[in-house]
């Protein structure tokens, strides 16, 4: 049976432990900063699919009313809903504004309900009553 054995010379010792320590310590911190770099870009990628969600909502909403008479919004009407999205919930609140001119002006605001990525996507577009002939 052969015996292998370590040539090491006698200010060597434990040299070999140290090392291997320190390979294990800068893996651990390799892996740290790939897990981090993970995390941040699920959330980006989260953020992205919410907001296009939610600018797809608005979107919507602006061209359900665009279908409407604008002489038949008031000034102050308002409309709030729940509405989901791939098992998704985002509240949706659209409210109307009477300018000095007789034209309508909505805005939409769509917030994710059930997510804390993703922020608030506010749009408005305003509707005048001559350009309907």
């Amino acid at each position: 049976m052969k015996q292998y054995l370590l040539n090491i010379k006698g200010n060597e010792k434990g040299f070999l432990l140290f090392e291997l320590l320190v390979v294990i310590v800068l893996i651990g911190i390799l892996g740290l900063a790939l897990s981090h770099a993970a995390i941040v870009i699920y959330k980006m990628r989260l953020k992205a699919v919410n907001d296009s969600y939610a600018t797809q909502i608005a979107l919507e909403k602006i061209e359900e009313i665009a279908a409407v008479d604008p002489l038949t919004l008031n000034d102050g009407d308002s409309w709030e809903e729940t509405v989901e999205r791939d098992g998704r919930q985002f509240q949706r609140i659209a409210t109307i504004s009477v300018n000095d001119d007789s034209s309508r002006t909505i805005t939409v605001s769509v917030s994710p309900l059930n997510s804390t990525i993703g922020g608030t996507i506010t749009m408005n577009n305003t509707y005048s009553p001559w350009q309907l002939n």
